[in-house]
């Protein structure tokens, strides 16, 4: 199990550089041959950037295609979590989004997908979508 982190999906959305490999693993994903998880701070960013982009027809694309991901778990932070995170954000010097991310990856995951390298060096391991793909037998 690995935990996706935003801009892993906002890569594919927004049609960045590393868009393909993001695509790969996100149907692998959505096909059951990959297990992995999202958080809901991860859809609330979302759901803020694309809102502001003017992008709500996307949004709702976005939010209906998570419901189909077979392979895709979702965390919701409960407010004694979020307690958990903010203490977290200040021990390991990250800002609340990447403590947010780390907090659950630790807790639910083995690895945390990101092309983020505060993550390099934490608790659990950080992957790119392509390092994934090659572990699942599928580059």
């Amino acid at each position: 199990m690995v935990l996706v982190d935003t801009n892993v999906w906002l890569e594919l959305l927004l049609g960045q550089p590393k868009a393909k490999d993001c695509l790969r693993l996100l149907e692998a994903i959505r096909d059951g041959r990959v297990e992995a998880a999202v958080t809901d701070f991860t859809v609330h960013s979302i759901a803020v950037i694309l809102e502001r982009r003017g992008s709500l027809a996307a949004l709702e694309g976005f939010l209906r295609d998570l419901r189909r991901f077979a392979g895709l778990s979702y965390y919701a932070g409960t407010l004694e979590d979020q307690g958990e995170i903010a203490a977290l954000a200040a021990s390991e010097g990250l800002d609340f989004d990447d403590a947010y991310q780390l907090y659950f990856a630790a807790r639910e995951a083995q690895a945390i997908v990101s092309f983020d390298r505060h993550f390099d060096g934490r608790k659990v391991a950080r992957q790119e979508p392509a390092d994934v793909l090659v572990a699942a037998g599928r580059p």
